[in-house]
């Protein structure tokens, strides 16, 4: 969820959790957690995550989630989630700029959906919004950002 946390584990792991170092995890223990702190301790399950589903990207709800690959870059220090059937990239420094990446991404091919007809877009594009529509309503996601950015 983007959270930095601490977490402390069996001396004998040390060498999987070496491997997953700079990767999508899967982290299961007792979660201790203050105002300034969440911490895991006692680790039952530390996993990679290869995939992650989501049914809210940024301000919108999907209809149906949407299953992206997970992964890192570490030459760019770029965390990313890929759905390239639905031509959606997000790529950030963290989870969350990488979410902002998929909203800015999902952002644009609504807009560009909403506010040019079909006969402007080409046989590729006109498949991507029906398979995105799939997942969300694109006329409502427009008038959704139309409130979100007309004060600008």
């Amino acid at each position: 969820n983007g959270r930095l946390v601490k977490c402390t584990y069996n001396p004998k792991d040390e060498e999987k959790v070496r491997s997953l170092y700079k990767k999508w995890v899967s982290v299961t223990g007792r979660i201790t957690s203050s105002t300034k702190t969440y911490k895991i301790s006692n680790i039952s399950e530390l996993c990679e995550q290869e995939s992650e589903s989501l049914s809210v990207i940024g301000d919108y709800v999907l209809q149906k989630p949407i299953t992206f690959k997970t992964s890192y870059d570490n030459e760019d220090g770029l965390w990313g989630m890929v759905n390239e059937e639905l031509a959606l990239y997000g790529y950030g420094e963290n989870y969350n700029k990488t979410l902002r990446s998929l909203e800015d991404q999902l952002e644009g091919h609504v807009l560009s959906f909403t506010e040019y007809s079909d006969e402007y877009h080409s046989e590729t594009s006109l498949k991507l919004k029906k398979l995105l529509s799939e997942h969300i309503d694109i006329k409502e996601a427009g008038k959704q950002m139309n409130g979100k950015y007309e004060e600008y």
